[in-house]
């Protein structure tokens, strides 16, 4: 016969692990079901979970198949961190070589970021905001047509197109943000928009800026850019997503296994005239999507490893032995960090920057990170996206509907992480203005396109720039 004691040792032990398997029945349905929910129709690839690791938790972890997430189910910083690391897997999957901005659904994890793939990833099948804003308000052409399938990267800061902010001190003025990396070459940038996005502009003829003003006065229909919910469905079910895509020229061919690479025109401006071809690697990505629940969108920033180091790496030397935008070699009275360029215009001959990341990576955003990773190389050790991380999102913790004819500026819908949380800044994207503002203090700024009628319009065009560029006839 069994001691008291025991029995209740095998007891407690017994409903220790029932509780455990519990919790386990529990839990797993729920990632099931997600991703059954973010499955395409037809063929899909393979797909893999990333795992749990240390002071990473979320409901819905990232999976290496190339469906887009419309919205996140669940409002936590962490539960959005993974929403973002799932965009960044669809948007950078291989796209459908019959209908631009779909995956190719033929490919599989195993070919994720394959090196010597050259064919264009999704969000590079989506539209140049220069090919929806044309001159004399022309109308762009339909979706899939009117894009040169070879980019011209002209942009040589990420501000270029964008105007003045009056309200923001001028801080974000046009040829003061070039980026000139340690091989000499400046950083080229391109935005484009998806689909939802695009065919809404279109159909509303928002691409003119008298239809643009016309819109929010009183008696308009405002301008509500897509969120993916049903009252949008004309446009699309994912929402208005908006890319800003950093470049650095691959002088070094030995370096071009690590980074999403493509060969590109390189040109002094827009007009397409004197340009050269080189062959570009992503170093920067933004991705700005407006959904149901956020509707003042949520906005990631991916970087290249190999970017820069952050500030308590260089104080504690703590660096790499090369960077493409940090000279180890070179103390910071030799070469302050984070200098914006004096010469105007640009020159591919100006110093190199010493950029650094005033704002070191969060600890859950370096733990999801090294899983995403660790997950990429497992399935293709020989993928360039094992080589990028999330810097950090920001994202509103309580949307706000914002009514037709609002002016601007926008409510921010209690954004997070805030400026005095360290904000969310990518330094090869606002290397000169990390600390200064976060996304919502510039956009919700941003205004519908100037007029005959309004030179300087306060209508808010819904967080999107973009819409800025419009001409009249």
């Amino acid at each position: 016969m069994m001691s008291e004691k025991i029995k209740i040792c095998l007891l407690g032990i017994y409903v220790f692990f029932g509780f455990l398997i519990g919790l386990l029945s529990c839990t797993q349905p729920a990632k099931q079901a997600a991703g059954n929910e973010s499955v395409s129709p037809g063929a899909s690839p393979p797909t893999q979970t990333a795992g749990s690791v240390p002071d990473f938790i979320c409901r819905q972890p990232p999976q290496l198949q190339p469906s887009l997430p419309a919205d996140s189910a669940f409002l936590t910083q962490a539960d959005i961190n993974c929403f973002v690391w799932q965009e960044f897997i669809a948007l950078n999957w291989a796209a459908s070589t019959t209908v631009p901005g779909e995956p190719d659904t033929g490919k599989g994890a195993a070919q994720f970021g394959d090196p010597t793939d050259g064919s264009r990833i999704v969000w590079q099948t989506y539209k140049l905001a220069d090919d929806v804003f044309l001159p004399n308000a022309q109308e762009p052409a339909p979706w899939g047509g009117g894009t040169a399938p070879q980019p011209s990267l002209w942009m040589t800061s990420k501000f270029s197109a964008t105007p003045a902010l009056d309200q923001l001190n001028d801080i974000f003025e046009p040829g003061k943000h070039t980026v000139t990396a340690q091989n000499g070459t400046l950083v080229r940038y391109e935005i484009r928009m998806n689909r939802d996005e695009f065919e809404y502009i279109r159909a509303n003829g928002l691409y003119n800026a008298v239809n643009q003003y016309n819109a929010v006065q009183p008696n308009g229909p405002g301008i509500s850019l897509p969120d993916g919910s049903a009252q949008f469905a004309t446009y699309g079910k994912v929402g208005a997503i908006e890319i800003k895509a950093a470049w650095l020229e691959l002088t070094d061919a030995s370096l071009r296994p690590r980074y999403k690479t493509m060969e590109a025109q390189i040109c002094p401006d827009k007009t397409g005239q004197n340009c050269r071809t080189a062959i570009v690697g992503l170093v920067g990505l933004h991705i700005a999507h407006k959904t149901s629940s956020m509707p003042q969108w949520v906005w990631a920033t991916f970087e290249h490893v190999d970017n820069a180091p952050d500030k308590n790496e260089v104080r504690g030397n703590q660096l790499k032995a090369s960077y493409a935008f940090y000279n180890p070699a070179c103390d910071t009275s030799r070469c302050p960090p984070n200098q914006t360029p004096t010469p105007d215009p640009p020159s591919p001959s100006d110093p190199p920057t010493q950029v650094v990341e005033m704002t070191p990576l969060p600890d859950e955003v370096k733990s999801l990170n090294q899983a995403v990773q660790s997950l990429i190389a497992q399935q293709n050790p020989d993928s360039v996206w094992q080589y990028y991380r999330l810097v950090n999102v920001i994202w509103p913790q309580s949307g706000v509907k914002i009514p037709a004819g609002a002016q601007v500026p926008l409510d921010q819908g209690s954004a997070t992480p805030t400026l005095e949380m360290g904000g969310v800044a990518n330094p090869v994207l606002e290397t000169y203005v990390q600390q200064t503002a976060t996304c919502f203090d510039c956009h919700s700024y941003a205004a519908v396109a100037k007029t005959k009628q309004e030179a300087k319009p306060q209508w808010a065009s819904d967080y999107s720039f973009l819409l800025s560029r419009a001409q009249e006839p």
